[in-house]
């Protein structure tokens, strides 16, 4: 149950302004055909391959994503006090790790 109770044809249609999915009209069996795009497909596959392998994650990888997606964070904002501020955090974490 995904608790909205939307029609197929809903569905199809937001899927396909989404990305995720091509319509197209058969010109055969005038019917449409629909098949999903390739980063559906890749998004398929690291789902099943997450589900597949048991992933362990130690402190130390979770903190180093968390780094990484800080350092992405701050490549995207522009902020000069917010960035030193973010490094001096750093400095003073990497300290109380000496």
């Amino acid at each position: 149950d995904l608790g909205d109770a939307q029609s197929g044809l809903a569905l199809i249609k937001s899927w396909a302004s989404q990305g995720w999915l091509h319509r197209i009209l058969d010109p055969r069996s005038d019917q449409n055909v629909c098949y999903l795009t390739q980063d559906a497909r890749r998004a398929l596959d690291l789902v099943r391959g997450m589900r597949r392998n048991d992933t362990i994650a130690t402190g130390g990888s979770i903190n180093g994503i968390a780094s990484r997606l800080k350092h992405v964070a701050l490549k995207v904002g522009s902020d000069p006090a917010r960035i030193r501020k973010s490094i001096e955090a750093e400095i003073e974490a990497l300290h109380q790790e000496l």
